[in-house]
């Protein structure tokens, strides 16, 4: 005898003759479905070292007023991906549009 997968199965029911065995197998199959929630909702090491980095990142724009994404890279010895994702995280920076060569700056909003 074939063995019935569970998509075979619920699709074999009858909603409108819904036996109590029928009823339970779904339950069962929907409290299966559900995750537990998360045991902890702190953050980890790497999402804090992120926002102190970001921390950092928005204290030396301050410091500098106007800076590019290579003075962070500089700065910071990240790589230059690194340093434009972190300038575009950083809550209240501004992106300024290019000048010449340089692509944009960002400054303190």
């Amino acid at each position: 005898m074939e063995k019935l997968t569970i998509k075979d199965r619920v699709n074999a029911m009858s909603f409108d003759t819904l036996t109590q065995e029928d009823f339970n197998f779904l339950v069962e199959r929907a409290l299966k479905s559900v995750r537990p929630a998360s045991k902890s909702n702190k953050p980890t090491k790497a999402q804090l070292a992120r926002l102190e980095k970001l921390d950092k990142v928005r204290n030396f724009v301050a410091e500098k007023g106007v800076v590019t994404c290579a003075d962070v890279q500089y700065e910071f010895g990240i790589s230059n991906q690194e340093a434009a994702h972190l300038l575009k995280d950083c809550d209240g920076l501004i992106k300024t549009p290019a000048k010449g060569k340089v692509k944009a700056t960002w400054a303190v909003a």
